[in-house]
C-alpha cells in the first residue's frame, strides 16, 4: 500500500479529520519524533541538532566554551520607513552561538562562534541569502561554522 501515513488537517488539534497522504505527496523533510528531538525541555528542529546541543553542554561544563545560546537572533537589516510605509527588518536565527575558549601558557581569548546544522534539503534560497548577509555583516567578528549532514564536514 502506497498510502502509509495519516495526516491531520489542522496540526493535530482535537476534532480534526485524518486523511491518508500518498507517499509521493509527502513533504521533503523527515523529522524524528518530538521525544527524540527534546533535550532539557527544549524541542529542536532535528535529532542531529538535539545531539549537538548535548555535546555543546558537555563542552560548556568542561570549560571549553562559554555562554551557549540557542536560536540567537542577529539583525541583518533594521526595520525602516520608506515614505509612509513601514518596512520590516530581516533577522537571522543561529542554531547555536557560543564563545570558544582559546587558552595557552601566555594568553586567554574567547572566539565568538555561530553553528548551523543543515541537511541539503534545508539549504533553501532564503537560508543561503541570509547566510550571505550574515557573513557580510558579522563575518569579521564571528566565526561561522556550517555542518551539512549529507557531507558531514564543516564548510
Amino acid at each position: 500500500m502506497d498510502e502509509k501515513i495519516l495526516h491531520s488537517l489542522n496540526n493535530g488539534k482535537t476534532g480534526d479529520k485524518l486523511v491518508l497522504i500518498p507517499e509521493n505527496k509527502r513533504g521533503k523533510f523527515t523529522v524524528a519524533s518530538v521525544d527524540q528531538r527534546t533535550v532539557d525541555g527544549i524541542i529542536f528542529d532535528s535529532k542531529i541538532e538535539a545531539e549537538r546541543y548535548k555535546e555543546l553542554r558537555l563542552l560548556e561544563k568542561a570549560g571549553k566554551i562559554e555562554k551557549l545560546e540557542i536560536q540567537k537572533k542577529f539583525v541583518l537589516i533594521e526595520e525602516f520607513m520608506y515614505k509612509t510605509q513601514h518596512i520590516r527588518g530581516i533577522s537571522y536565527y543561529a542554531d547555536f552561538y557560543y564563545l570558544e575558549v582559546w587558552q595557552d601558557l601566555d594568553s586567554f581569548d574567547l572566539l565568538p562562534v555561530v553553528e548551523e546544522w543543515k541537511v541539503k534539503v534545508t539549504k533553501t534560497k532564503d537560508y543561503i541569502l541570509k547566510k550571505k548577509m550574515f557573513l557580510q555583516k558579522y563575518g569579521e567578528e564571528i566565526d561561522f561554522r556550517e555542518m551539512v549532514k549529507d557531507e558531514m564536514r564543516w564548510l
